[in-house]
């Protein structure tokens, strides 16, 4: 298919997200077979702007996108979060070509009811939805006439290529990698475990007044860490986790989880290593810490687990067949979560 691809590739900020989710699903897609085309929505919004402010480039991105999808005509308009193009852009494009498929796809907590009012002003115009939250906040997003499905986050052998459960040597012994700028439970939560974690060389980045990493800083940090964490802003709803679960399984890094309501239904527990509580944590780091044989084996299982079960070109050829209505060709393991 011809299949034109809507998100924030970035071109503009030198922090380089190669990593990232557009990426990844894009070069999964044209791993299928797909032709796909890269449509920059924020930076085509910012060159369009008076002082490259995207603020004021917003309706000649919406009016450049009309004009993309009336010279490409493709098969498929594939939206990321795309909160900068106008639902009346897309009613646009849905009365002018009927046949072309729409669909998006969204990373980010469906928890959070201020930050989804976009996604339902554009719902009308969709033919799928696709979401890394499940339960009744993924279920509420239903309408009669789109399809609303479940999907993890993406691991891509060709950004993930750490395997980390093979080395002995390690730089860090312990990294996190997370912001917690006005995420007070979360902050109270890692600067406790920094002081605890005295008896590791701990790297903690993004968070605690240290700076983030970015591009090949933050894939060399992850190839450098021996054990990591995986905890996001919200630990309580159904399948979700930052894209940082697939960062640090991806890489073979030992990944410590807490327990995500119905995780271990796609990790099972000797693939994460789970715990409760802080406690329970520094006794489990300390443990995996000391008995190394015991930590490649589960960070080689997570690894796999990764690889196997929630690689791109794999999350793609599902979205493609909820997309058009195919009949799914494998048993996938969040198939429960189809609305």
């Amino acid at each position: 298919m011809k299949i034109l691809h809507v998100a924030n590739f970035s071109h503009l900020d030198p922090r380089t997200f190669h990593y990232a989710c557009d990426r990844k699903l894009n070069s999964a897609l044209i791993r299928n077979n797909h032709c796909v085309f890269d449509f920059s929505y924020r930076d085509i919004a910012r060159a369009n702007g008076v002082f490259r402010h995207a603020k004021w480039g917003i309706p000649r991105m919406n009016k450049h996108l009309i004009d993309r999808v009336d010279t490409l005509r493709p098969d498929l308009l594939l939206l990321a979060h795309s909160e900068l193009v106008r639902p009346e852009t897309l009613q646009k494009i849905r009365q002018k070509h009927p046949s072309m498929a729409i669909a998006m796809w969204y990373v980010d907590g469906l928890c959070y009811p201020e930050r989804i009012t976009f996604i339902k002003e554009r719902l009308p115009f969709l033919d799928a939805f696709f979401a890394t939250t499940a339960g009744p906040n993924l279920a509420a997003l239903k309408r009669p006439q789109l399809q609303v499905a479940y999907i993890p986050n993406p691991v891509d052998p060709t950004i993930e290529t750490g395997r980390n459960f093979e080395k002995n040597v390690f730089k860090n012994d312990f990294c996190y990698c997370g912001r917690d700028y006005k995420e007070p439970e979360r902050q109270a939560f890692i600067r406790e475990l920094a002081e605890k974690l005295n008896f590791l060389r701990s790297e903690f980045r993004g968070c605690l007044n240290q700076p983030g990493a970015f591009g090949a800083d933050y894939t060399d940090l992850l190839q450098e860490s021996k054990l990591s964490l995986n905890y996001s802003r919200r630990n309580d709803v159904k399948w979700m986790s930052s894209d940082r679960l697939l960062h640090l399984t991806g890489n073979g890094i030992l990944t410590f989880c807490p327990r995500v309501p119905g995780l271990d239904t796609l990790f099972q527990s000797d693939e994460l290593v789970y715990f409760d509580d802080l406690d329970d944590l520094l006794e489990k780091i300390r443990h995996y810490h000391q008995h190394d044989d015991q930590r490649k084996t589960v960070a080689q299982a997570g690894w796999k687990r990764a690889h196997e079960s929630f690689n791109a070109d794999r999350i793609t050829r599902f979205m493609v067949e909820i997309i058009f209505k195919i009949p799914v060709n494998e048993p996938y393991e969040w198939l429960e979560e189809i609305y």
